[in-house]
């Protein structure tokens, strides 16, 4: 019976802490936040496990949906107060703006590294991007930001989204927590029985 216990508590300890024993192929964003001019994130983890973009590797993206684009039009050159990975280094700080790639508006912020971003981890960042006009809604109702690898319009692995609510947890660590839960219920109801 108090094997069983460990084994259950065990279980539900390693759901909280968000471990799940898959390949540790993520980055979290979380933190989120903007102002009509700026967003504001913080990154943990690294690009292992990600589909290589085809083209342009060296490109990191964020890209807007629904109304947190304000409809602004043009574009306006970014200013990054850090980089999203660690010990990389920016080639160009890119811009933010709607370029149509033929088709609707896609809004956009973009920076470019001086080396292709496969080798990326980031342990803590936090990072603010900042353009030069009020491009953002921060009073949006209906939308959200995608974070990519690669430049959309053309070959692009997502790495996460945002659309004002906090990080979901992964999937595999949500059934590992219910069923650590399930096992302490059960166990508990047994126990009852006695």
């Amino acid at each position: 019976m108090k094997q069983q216990v460990r084994a259950v508590l065990f279980a539900v300890i390693l759901g909280l802490s968000g471990w799940s024993g898959a390949a540790n192929a993520a980055l979290i964003f979380s933190d989120v936040s903007m102002t009509s001019n700026s967003v504001t994130f913080t990154v943990n983890g690294d690009m292992s496990g990600y589909t290589i973009p085809s083209i342009i590797p060296n490109t990191f993206e964020i890209l807007y949906t629904g109304d947190i684009w304000a409809g602004v039009t043009g574009y306006t050159a970014n200013t990054w107060s850090n980089t999203v990975f660690d010990g990389m280094t920016i080639q160009s700080s890119g811009n933010t703006g709607d370029y149509d790639y033929s088709g609707p508006n896609r809004p956009y912020t973009w920076t470019q590294y001086t080396t292709d971003l496969a080798a990326g981890i980031a342990t803590s960042r936090q990072v603010t991007v900042t353009f030069g006009d009020a491009y953002l809604n921060p009073d949006f109702t209906a939308g959200e930001m995608v974070f990519i690898w690669g430049t959309e319009g053309y070959a692009h692995t997502e790495l996460g989204r945002w659309d004002g609510s906090q990080p979901v947890p992964e999937p595999a660590t949500v059934v590992l927590l219910g069923s650590g839960l399930a096992g302490l219920a059960f166990i508990r109801r047994k126990g009852s029985r006695k």
